[in-house]
């Protein structure tokens, strides 16, 4: 430790004292080096050594010896722990720009655009993105698997200084995967395994082929095909499918304007005709005619009922109105009790076998055998007209 610690100090231009035997032994109660000069260097914001606490240091010149050798060797090992963690972020920078280049050149970005994704500068940490929802192997609260993918990839992207390489990607992917799922894909969690993931695209190309959906782009194109603007529907709902449907379905946007107008309702298309056969008209722009006219068209319609239902209400409650009249028809009387006349306590209703009164003055329904009575009464009283009619015919000269 001497000689080590002479070569140190010879490095630095000073000069080793001479040991002493009795020098080399410290007292007892002699304060360690922790609470002097290793201390203050260890201490972000220490007071400044003191002329009085220098002179103090002096005289104990080999207890100040080791203190300052042992400096040496802290500063040495910082310096060579910052140039370790340099060499560490030069080779990741150089790893981001290939595997940037090598993204860019997959889906033909142009150049330039990869470096206003590059991370945060040194020293500056991005803001922490929220984290997606934990993936079961199933749809749940309307997270779709595709949804979860694009979820979990833009938080990766957002915060990739907090996931520079792949093995920490790997392990954050996997920790928002859980259930069914989660024991599908633990073998190759093992980095012992032969089957290991070495990258995160792996994990999301095995997650593909277990909950992605093949037909995905073939199923949004006969979607699309038979996707027609309903009745009742907006404009900006109806144009929310149709764009969804032409992303899952990889349609060519050169000729979109055609198929968004022939899904228009009638009515929409005859108000934005003029927009639809100008050819400097772009699709967004014709799409945003569309918003507007849709929405000036449902304001009249609205406006237009409130107009009928105030009319409505006006004719109801106006005093010149004619009212409803009532159901043709005698209402049933049968309960009312009749009060008897004046001396008809003896005579009796052959209709309904009451006292007080007769049947001519009945309140309630004829009956079967009143009706017959009556019958044969008008029998009798029409006989006997035709007799008195032919006698006085025989009589007359």
């Amino acid at each position: 430790m001497a000689r080590d610690a002479t070569s140190m100090l010879s490095d630095h231009g000073l000069e080793a004292p001479i040991e002493s035997p009795e020098a080399s032994e410290h007292p007892v109660d002699a304060p360690s080096r922790r609470e002097t000069l290793f201390q203050r260097a260890e201490e972000e914001e220490g007071p400044e050594l003191t002329k009085a606490e220098f002179r103090e240091l002096l005289k104990d010149p080999d207890r100040l010896y080791e203190e300052i050798v042992e400096l040496i060797a802290k500063t040495r090992d910082l310096q060579a722990y910052s140039e370790n963690y340099r060499a560490q972020l030069r080779e990741t920078k150089q790893a981001l720009r290939k595997n940037e280049a090598i993204i860019d050149k997959l889906l033909e970005r142009p150049a330039g655009r990869a470096q206003s994704e590059t991370p945060a500068p040194e020293g500056r940490r991005t803001v922490k993105l929220p984290d997606p929802p934990l993936f079961e192997g199933r749809i749940k609260d309307g997270i779709t698997f595709d949804n979860w993918v694009i979820q979990v990839k833009n938080k990766l992207r957002g915060n990739s200084d907090s996931y520079p390489s792949e093995d920490l990607k790997i392990i954050y992917v996997a920790g928002r995967i859980g259930g069914d799922a989660l024991a599908l894909i633990s073998p190759r969690l093992n980095t012992a395994s032969r089957h290991a993931y070495e990258t995160v695209a792996e994990l999301y190309k095995h997650l593909d082929d277990l909950y992605g959906d093949p037909n995905k782009e073939r199923n949004a194109r006969q979607a699309f095909k038979d996707l027609g603007m309903k009745k009742g529907q907006t404009f900006q709902e109806f144009y929310a499918l149709f764009l969804r449907h032409v992303a899952d379905g990889n349609i060519n946007p050169q000729d979109l304007k055609d198929d968004l107008n022939d899904k228009l309702t009638w009515k929409l298309q005859e108000t934005v005709a003029t927009y639809y056969n100008n050819p400097d008209v772009s699709t967004t722009e014709f799409a945003r005619h569309c918003t507007t006219n849709d929405q000036q068209i449902r304001a009249r319609y609205e406006r237009k009922d409130q107009t009928s239902k105030k009319a409505d209400g006006a004719d109801k409650s106006s005093p010149g109105s004619t009212p409803r009249q009532r159901p043709s028809g005698k209402p049933p009387s049968v309960d009312k009790p009749v009060a008897p006349k004046p001396g008809a306590t003896d005579l009796k209703c052959y209709n309904c076998n009451e006292l007080g009164h007769i049947s001519r003055d009945c309140p309630k329904p004829r009956t079967e055998r009143t009706k017959q009575v009556l019958a044969a009464k008008l029998a009798v009283v029409s006989t006997s007209t035709d007799t008195e009619g032919t006698e006085q015919g025989n009589d007359s000269p």
